[in-house]
């Protein structure tokens, strides 16, 4: 018995991730795995997109590799990852009715394009490219993204590239959606519900980071805080949805007078302040005046009346020279507005 026993084979061991990638020569798998390995517990979208488009790039040996989503507006697509670009494209937008990926976004079916010079509906930004994938990334029977690929060489996809990304698209889009419902989530979280500007919370976060790194530099900064006039005779006059209406046209005018990197927020009730980064005083006092004088072009609706913003009052406040804190440079801010205000009678 003891014989038999030592002639006995060993039990065999289960082979491990590792073993499975040595051996397996397809190239499903490795995606798949990588992506498990690669994306679990990741809920930040930006990161998860990278990460996605970087195994597929490495994997599939394309060229390069993009993932566009749906943009802010109902219309358009927006880049939301990318690889092998030889400049950064993260945020670009293409309008859903042109391009190939827009094509594909609008009717959830891939598109094989040999050769992408002979192509109208193509969008390029690199002159090397020759041909174009652009498949569907479809949860629940919704598209929630494109995933789009380019090659250097004419006609280098096939069905077989199509049925691959059939087989990982699946999975992709699970991962992708989870994600921006995350994201939307945190959004919701720091963005006023009504203006969709930057709420309260968020924007002290931003002004308490812009006092640390202005004091480090030695920099100065601003702030412009704001209320809209006669909010309460135009929500007694015409009711809260006209109020509402005053509110997003001001947050409007806001966003179109300042710069791409301001801090815009909805403070609270019917106060706005916007952060003004690397901003002395003098520039501060320009900007104010550029918001008052966009607020007075724009118009909101009440009721069937088109009206004219009643008006804002504004204080200007500057780091350091008005506040060494965030505190103090909203009270500041806050005082010269009610100055302002009395002034004006």
């Amino acid at each position: 018995m003891l014989d038999s026993l030592m002639r006995s084979q060993p039990p065999s061991v289960p082979a491990g991730p590792r073993d499975i990638l040595s051996v397996a020569d397809s190239r499903e798998l490795r995606i798949i795995y990588r992506i498990a390995q690669e994306t679990n517990a990741v809920l930040d979208l930006d990161t998860l997109l990278t990460r996605i488009v970087n195994i597929i790039r490495d994997v599939m040996g394309y060229y390069m590799v993009s993932i566009l989503l749906p943009g802010n507006k109902r219309d358009e697509l927006r880049v939301g990852a990318h690889s092998g670009y030889s400049i950064d494209i993260t945020g670009l937008t293409i309008p859903t009715a042109q391009g190939i990926t827009g094509w594909v976004f609008t009717h959830g079916v891939p598109q094989i394009i040999a050769d992408v010079k002979t192509e109208p509906r193509y969008i390029g930004l690199d002159e090397k490219v020759y041909s174009e994938l652009a498949f569907p990334l479809i949860s629940r029977g919704r598209v929630v993204g494109v995933l789009n690929a380019e090659s250097q060489h004419v006609d280098a996809f096939s069905e077989a590239d199509v049925g691959l990304m059939s087989a990982v698209g699946s999975q992709l889009a699970s991962y992708l959606e989870v994600a921006q419902l995350h994201d939307t989530l945190k959004r919701e979280a720091s963005h006023d519900p009504l203006t969709r500007l930057n709420n309260r919370r968020l924007f002290l976060e931003r002004i308490q980071q812009e006092v640390i790194r202005a004091g480090g530099a030695g920099e100065s900064f601003s702030i412009v805080f704001l209320d809209v006039n006669e909010l309460k005779r135009i929500n007694d006059t015409y009711g809260h949805l006209a109020g509402d209406a005053l509110l997003r046209e001001v947050s409007n005018a806001l966003m179109d007078a300042v710069r791409g990197e301001d801090v815009v927020a909805r403070y609270g009730g019917d106060e706005f302040v916007v952060l003004l980064p690397a901003t002395p005083a003098p520039a501060a006092t320009i900007v104010a005046q550029r918001i008052s004088d966009g607020i007075a072009r724009h118009r909101f609706m009440a009721g069937r009346e088109l009206l004219q913003i009643p008006g804002v009052s504004l204080g200007v406040a500057t780091f350091p020279r008005d506040g060494a804190t965030a505190e103090e440079l909203l009270a500041s801010a806050d005082a010269t507005l009610y100055q302002e205000k009395r002034k004006a009678g």
